[in-house]
């Protein structure tokens, strides 16, 4: 396909374009209650194609997805068809990607010499080895291994490749309440296999689930300090990583630049924050973009400072900035919070939300709280049906980021954040 594409391309010369192929195989495995209900593999190639058309001044830009069965005639009529509709969306004009050395990846995972259906099954059994105790159980497992090699070409001579393989494990836990049941949803993604952390999450949502049973409705709490996990600490993070973002700057909806300090002054830690396109156990390790250029280990945030933009490479011309990266891999460095330091004040953890929802703009964040546990003398009493809500530059002057760190996706930084000072409103 991709020698059709060019063939045809060929005959639009004062089109410029960029191919993304994308060739995926799997294997997946279907439990209900640890039995096997069903497993398939598949073999499957997607392609995009995108062509641009200068126009006095601007690029006009479409894209396409092409079928792998298209015959030629077929592909000049989708191409013809893309280009007519390019003309409806103009951009200011920009180079596409020039073809560069590509950084080499340096840590090799454990999952790309094995067989899918090997991993699949050691996915599955490092699953069913935690015993999840006598009124809990995992009553649907779904297993997915998918070995990805992604393609990248365009009109300027861009010829990059990459692979990656890639698990997924989907879980309910059902916990028998003494009046109903209570399920959670789990969704765990990586390109490295880690039994040991599978087992962890695995035990520790069996705990939640417990706790959502014995959950009783929130106390008020007065200057709390409060604690969050990784997928809310992430969440957080979001506001830092947009606002640095080329395109948030170039639409004014930021005005950070190099040198902008963005965190309030106070003790508390420091956000040093860097994109590493190579990071191991990430389902996004590309030395490249889905445009084709290049991507590099880039330090955005040092000490509380911002040390340099990232983002899509156009957005950056539009501002005559070099961005050397557009990947979502965030490495966060340590914090001082160490665990005796945790437990030497009462505390609330936020187990569960709906969701902790971040105004990129302003900073606010806010959710509802499914479960909270509170600690106190080494006591744990679970809480939920409340809210928490607050403003980023409202505690980044004071918070702490534990010693302690962890790999999670995209994200390797700190186990836990610390926000000092927090009132959350319960029923009495």
């Amino acid at each position: 396909m991709i020698k059709l594409l060019k063939k045809v391309l060929s005959k639009y010369p004062e089109v410029e374009w960029v191919i993304v192929e994308d060739k995926v195989s799997s294997y997946e495995l279907f439990f209900v209650h640890q039995k096997l209900q069903m497993n398939r593999a598949k073999d499957v190639n997607h392609y995009r194609l995108s062509v641009f058309v200068s126009e006095e001044g601007f690029k006009c830009k479409a894209t396409i997805s092409i079928h792998p069965t298209m015959n030629e005639a077929e592909v000049k009529k989708a191409i013809e068809d893309a280009i007519y509709a390019a003309q409806f969306a103009k951009n200011k004009t920009f180079e596409l990607a020039e073809p560069k050395e590509l950084a080499p990846v340096e840590n090799e995972s454990n999952m790309n010499s094995k067989k899918l259906k090997d991993l699949a099954l050691d996915i599955a059994e490092t699953v069913f080895s935690v015993d999840p105790g006598p009124r809990c159980f995992l009553n649907a497992t779904e297993v997915f291994v998918n070995r990805e090699q992604r393609n990248v070409y365009n009109s300027k001579g861009v010829e990059y490749t990459s692979s990656l393989t890639k698990g997924q494990v989907e879980y309910i836990t059902t916990y028998q309440g003494a009046d109903e049941e209570y399920e959670l949803y789990r969704f765990l993604e990586f390109t490295n296999f880690n039994p040991k952390w599978i087992r962890e999450d695995v035990e520790r949502q069996t705990d939640v689930a417990r706790y959502r049973a014995e959950a009783k409705p929130m106390r008020n709490f007065k200057n709390i300090n409060v604690v969050f996990n990784v997928q809310e600490i992430q969440d957080l993070l979001s506001y830092f990583m947009e606002r640095t973002n080329v395109s948030m700057i170039y639409a004014k909806e930021s005005d950070w630049q190099v040198g902008t300090e963005v965190q309030t002054p106070g003790e508390g830690d420091k956000l040093s924050i860097t994109i590493d396109p190579l990071q191991l156990g990430s389902t996004d390790i590309r030395a490249f973009d889905i445009d084709g250029y290049t991507n590099e280990k880039v330090e955005i945030i040092k000490d509380g400072k911002v040390n340099a933009l990232w983002g899509p490479n156009n957005f950056a011309q539009y501002l005559g900035y070099d961005s050397k990266v557009n990947n979502d891999n965030i490495e966060v460095s340590e914090g001082t919070l160490t665990p005796e330091e945790l437990e030497s004040e009462p505390y609330l953890e936020i187990v569960a939300v709906s969701g902790l929802q971040v105004d990129e703009v302003t900073g606010s964040f806010g959710s509802e709280i499914r479960l909270a546990l509170y600690h106190e003398n080494g006591h744990i009493t679970p809480y939920n049906a409340s809210a928490i809500g607050g403003f980023i530059k409202q505690h980044s002057g004071t918070w702490k980021l534990s010693k302690e760190k962890v790999q999670v996706n995209h994200y390797h930084g700190p186990k836990y954040l610390l926000l000092k000072g927090v009132d959350i409103f319960g029923k009495e």
